[in-house]
């Protein structure tokens, strides 16, 4: 019988005889292109969103630009501390209640200098609300509920055990937030044209979904709440934008309901920064209030644009919330 030869066998090659590479198998393929496209789509997306975080930060940084701090405490001019907190204020007359003035966002005391003056028969106290002017600019937070509280303890400091509020824009909210919360040392509300009302504060695109409460919001304040923001925008007034807006919700709105105190509200027509609508708001909210609509050209600068008339509302209104007119 004839004899059988087998071959040794040979290990296979990654090449056939053709001298091409074996193809993987196909779900190994697919696998390897769907990391590699997942890899692509990582990137892009890291890209986009740093351009963001680039695009949000510079928007914030150039905003709000302070150009009145650090303000030199020159007479007449005093400071107090309080709490470590230093505040720039100036003091006019005699009288109590006391009148307080509470200047608008990006603003200082020197807001009310044409007002304070023609104010009759009162204290009239005009103070650098917490990180603006010449008072301290801290660290912390600069919603209308903090700046509530500071102001709570400037007037503590200051001796005044009553007092008439009177603000505008921002200060008109934390007039009214306090006066809704601890309004055991108030006597009234002046409210020009408060900025707080969910919805009310205006600005151009993209500032107006930084400066509202809500996800861009918070995102903001954690991308400039740094030191690196500190030092591109030493002079920033950024993070008290972001702050500050991030309080202005319903909380805010279901809080003016609660007020009982003597109050005016006074708008203009041609507000284009809070729009006039919104003094309906304030006055359906609040129970003794009344309402006082000044020209259409002041716009929303009224104590800039009309001091004189602000004054006399002010007087008007002492003398209503005492019974002496």
């Amino acid at each position: 019988m004839g004899r059988f030869y087998t071959a040794p066998k040979r290990a296979l090659s990654d090449k056939t005889l053709s001298g091409h590479a074996r193809k993987p198998p196909t779900g190994a393929r697919s696998s390897e292109s769907l990391y590699t496209l997942g890899k692509r789509y990582m990137l892009i997306a890291i890209a986009i969103l740093s351009l963001l975080s680039i695009c949000i930060i510079y928007t914030a940084g150039i905003g709000f630009l302070s150009t009145n701090h650090p303000v030199p405490i020159i007479p007449p001019d005093q400071s107090i501390t309080v709490h470590g907190a230093t505040y720039r204020y100036r003091m006019h007359g005699t009288g109590e209640p006391a009148v307080i003035l509470l200047h608008g966002f990006g603003n200082s005391l020197e807001e009310w200098s044409q007002i304070a003056p023609r104010i009759r028969n009162r204290r009239v106290i005009a103070l650098d609300l917490l990180g603006f002017g010449g008072s301290e600019r801290s660290q912390g937070s600069y919603s209308i509920t903090a700046q509530s509280r500071s102001l709570r303890f400037f007037l503590q400091a200051m001796g005044v055990e009553q007092a008439i509020l009177v603000g505008r824009s921002m200060g008109a909210s934390i007039a009214a937030w306090m006066g809704a919360t601890n309004a055991s040392h108030i006597t009234g509300l002046v409210l020009i044209a408060p900025s707080a009302f969910p919805g009310s504060l205006t600005y151009p695109w993209p500032r107006q979904w930084l400066y509202r409460p809500g996800i861009c919001n918070r995102i903001t304040g954690l991308l400039i709440n740094n030191g690196l923001f500190k030092k591109v925008f030493p002079d920033s007034i950024a993070p008290q934008a972001i702050s500050v807006t991030a309080s202005y919700d319903n909380r805010f709105a279901n809080a003016l309901e609660t007020i009982s105190l003597p109050t005016v509200v006074v708008w203009s027509r041609g507000d284009k920064t809070v729009p006039f609508a919104f003094h309906q708001e304030y006055i359906l909210r609040i129970k003794h209030s009344r309402f006082v609509e000044i020209p259409d050209g002041v716009g929303h600068s009224v104590t800039r644009n009309a001091p004189e008339q602000t004054a006399e509302i002010i007087n008007q209104f002492i003398h209503q919330a005492e019974g002496t007119e």
